[in-house]
């Protein structure tokens, strides 16, 4: 194992740690230990693979650069065709603001944002040392990807717990009630609600979803839950 595969090592873990004491605090034990079963694989599968990418990314140095595109495109689609997601999920029945989760999120883009700061100011330098045009222009594939990370995570960080007619809107995303199988609080975190879904339409997402609510919401998110999940039924 080289220095940068144990420095990637220690990085994971501590960031996996630090994240795992972090839902804790914020979600409470229960959900924080379901997260954690649920991330753990995909974590390790994460590692094994950017363990493994820097043995076959140097012959491919120039047209690696491009990869960086394709989740610049993926995202940039899927945030402009959040609006019209959200109003066909019908009217809005209760704004419950910024959650626990939207407020991390925001705190983390605002970190990404340093990230790419420095990102660029390096894609800066490289630019003035490259002796082709083709050489300049790769830089700027990685300068997107890091920036539209940071919009991304602070864009979601400013976003809003919404109850809509035909279900939940968090996060950029729509969960339907006929998708709601059951709820529940959180014994140990009463603020915190997890939905469980009737099924995993895609394979990486989980089963379930836990979110902290802002206290004086959560009698009436519960009284709305309840009520169109017995709709549903």
């Amino acid at each position: 194992m080289n220095w940068h595969t144990a420095y990637f090592a220690f990085f994971t873990l501590l960031t996996m740690g630090c994240g795992y004491l972090w839902v804790k605090q914020g979600l409470g034990p229960e959900a924080a230990h379901r997260n954690l079963r649920y991330t753990l694989p995909w974590l390790l599968t994460g590692f094994a693979i950017a363990a493994v990418l820097p043995l076959f990314a140097f012959p491919l140095s120039r047209s690696w650069n491009l990869l960086y595109l394709l989740p610049v495109i993926i995202f940039s689609i899927w945030g402009l065709r959040w609006p019209h997601r959200k109003q066909r999920a019908g009217d809005l029945l209760l704004n419950a603001g910024r959650t626990w989760y939207n407020k991390t999120l925001f705190w983390i883009g605002i970190l990404e944002g340093g990230v790419a700061t420095f990102i660029t100011w390096l894609s800066f330098g490289r630019l003035f040392q490259s002796a082709t045009v083709i050489d300049k222009s790769l830089q700027l594939p990685r300068v997107a990807f890091w920036w539209t990370i940071a919009i991304v995570l602070v864009s979601l960080g400013l976003s809003n717990l919404e109850i809509r007619e035909k279900g939940l809107c968090f996060l950029y995303g729509v969960i339907p009630w006929r998708q709601i199988r059951a709820y529940r609080w959180e014994a140990s975190q009463p603020n915190t609600l997890t939905v469980y879904y009737v099924e995993r339409r895609f394979f990486l997402r989980s089963s379930f979803i836990s979110i902290r609510v802002p206290a004086k919401f959560r009698d009436s998110i519960d009284q709305i839950v309840a009520a169109n999940l017995r709709e549903a039924d």
